[in-house]
């Protein structure tokens, strides 16, 4: 990792450095997976759906196992533990052996958080106007709406919305990737 940060900094100056096959490697990897997931979109889709719902059945066992830490150690029953790791355990299942649910799961989070976060920027850029006056105000406020009419239309549309995931999900791999081999020469 020093030795990834090292040649993060000696990539901005003129000091010769070796290469870094690892970043090289990496990248490699990298582009491979966002080309990947570009020719093969669905099959990425699913495999995000299974990743997603393992996680929640991890999540929903460390509760349980949380549950019975604090009612051994400190003699109090988590009930909301309990019922927070069965909604883990289901939403997990559901994922993992419903491609409809897992389908619709990711669309309609994806739309709600462009839509929240696009509400909280029109939020805070009113409060800081009434504060300071900023040149750049009103785009930053007419961004924020647009956000909000865009989470409307991707809640509304599921299938753009899941494959915006997939499109932004492999833009970034290949954008990592490429970084990764700049940073190993």
């Amino acid at each position: 990792m020093l030795n990834n940060l090292k040649g993060v900094f000696l990539m901005y100056t003129d000091e010769k450095k070796k290469i870094d096959y690892w970043s090289l490697i990496a990248g490699i990897i990298f582009i491979g997976l966002g080309l990947t997931i570009f020719a093969r979109p669905f099959a990425a889709f699913r495999s995000l759906i299974m990743v997603i719902g393992i996680i929640a059945l991890c999540m929903g066992a460390y509760h349980i196992v949380l549950h019975k830490q604090l009612e051994k150690e400190l003699n109090m029953g988590g009930y909301q533990f309990i019922i927070d790791a069965i909604v883990d355990v289901l939403v997990g299942l559901l994922l993992i052996f419903s491609n409809s649910f897992g389908f619709f799961l990711i669309a309609i989070a994806f739309a709600l958080w462009f839509m929240v976060d696009s509400a909280i920027d029109i939020y805070k850029t009113v409060k800081a106007n009434k504060i300071s006056k900023k040149p750049y105000y009103y785009l930053t406020l007419i961004c924020g709406i647009l956000g909000v009419f865009i989470g409307i239309f991707l809640f509304f549309s599921p299938m753009v919305s899941n494959a915006l995931v997939i499109l932004l999900i492999a833009i970034y791999f290949v954008i990592e990737g490429i970084k990764m081999i700049v940073r190993a020469f």
